[in-house]
């Protein structure tokens, strides 16, 4: 039984050092990310958003193909 014990002992960082900064920048993108969709729920939960949104539905139903009918009608 061969086992592999290369970097045994070392940290996460120390083993591969060049992963680290990406760590750091998908944190940051996911932070990032998650504010943005914080703003946008803020924006579509106002009470204009919702009082106008089946007539901003509807019309941008018209013109479209038969097809998508069903999906505009849910």
């Amino acid at each position: 039984m061969i086992t592999h014990t290369a970097g045994a002992g070392l940290t996460r960082v120390q083993r591969w050092p060049l992963v680290a900064p990406l760590i750091r920048r998908v944190e940051v993108l996911r932070m990032l990310f998650g504010a943005v969709w914080a703003i946008d729920a803020y924006l579509k939960w106002q009470p204009r958003f919702i009082s106008s949104y089946e007539d901003d539905v509807a019309s941008a139903a018209k013109g479209q193909p038969d097809w998508l009918r069903p999906w505009f009608r849910l």
